[in-house]
């Protein structure tokens, strides 16, 4: 006896495909080769049940219509987007900015009044890392004042930073000192979750860019 499979167990047929593929790389220019079809796949899956789709071939053919692009275009960006960050991601680019980059713009410039870009930010941990650094250098008695911008494509992740709560084993790359110094618990003790305290959030600042529009902040 042969039971049929549902129809979101299909994947999305060759033309579906090229479609997703064509559309992802104009807007945003991210190419997804056919190795990536598998992926992208498994990623659509979660917005076709929550759109109550049929499968995966009826979702894309209702993307396309004219009346529902530019409402899910930003979701389906977010599924696509592969945001891989960390608290001091890479330390000697932190390292690089503490020792060489500030002491040398600020000597440059003349002036203390420093603005950092942090492009394709994701949930704003690498944006957030770079305000500690430049705070701890004030601290420690550079004279200075500083603004983020941490910018990405996605709205997903752009909600994470903006909020500034992690889970708290997202701290461990970072110094006891600053967990102490920039973190706060969470009030109810059951949750795992800190947010990074008030001074540094007013300081840093999270829109949605796609770096393929080339226009800068």
């Amino acid at each position: 006896m042969s039971v049929a499979m549902p129809h979101t167990a299909a994947g999305l047929s060759d033309r579906h495909f090229r479609a997703i593929a064509q559309l992802i790389e104009g807007e945003v220019g991210i190419k997804l080769p056919v190795g990536k079809r598998l992926m992208l796949e498994g990623r659509l899956h979660k917005r076709v049940r929550a759109l109550n789709f049929s499968g995966l071939n009826e979702y894309v053919d209702n993307l396309f219509d004219d009346t529902q692009l530019d409402t899910e275009l930003m979701h389906l960006i977010d599924v696509v987007t592969t945001n891989k960050t960390d608290f001091f991601r890479e330390p000697s680019h932190f390292d690089f900015i503490r020792q060489v980059a500030v002491p040398q713009l600020l000597k440059q410039r003349g002036r203390a009044e420093l603005k950092v870009w942090s492009a394709a930010c994701s949930t704003g941990m690498e944006a957030y890392t770079t305000a500690i650094v430049l705070d701890d250098m004030i601290r420690s008695g550079t004279r200075m004042h500083f603004r983020i911008l941490g910018t990405d494509i996605s709205t997903a992740v752009l909600r994470i930073a903006k909020s500034a709560i992690y889970a708290s084993d997202a701290l461990s790359p970072v110094p006891p000192e600053f967990i102490k110094r920039y973190f706060l618990r969470s009030r109810n003790r059951l949750s795992d979750e800190v947010r990074v305290v008030p001074e540094l959030r007013r300081l840093t600042h999270f829109m949605r860019m796609n770096l393929m529009d080339k226009t800068y902040p």
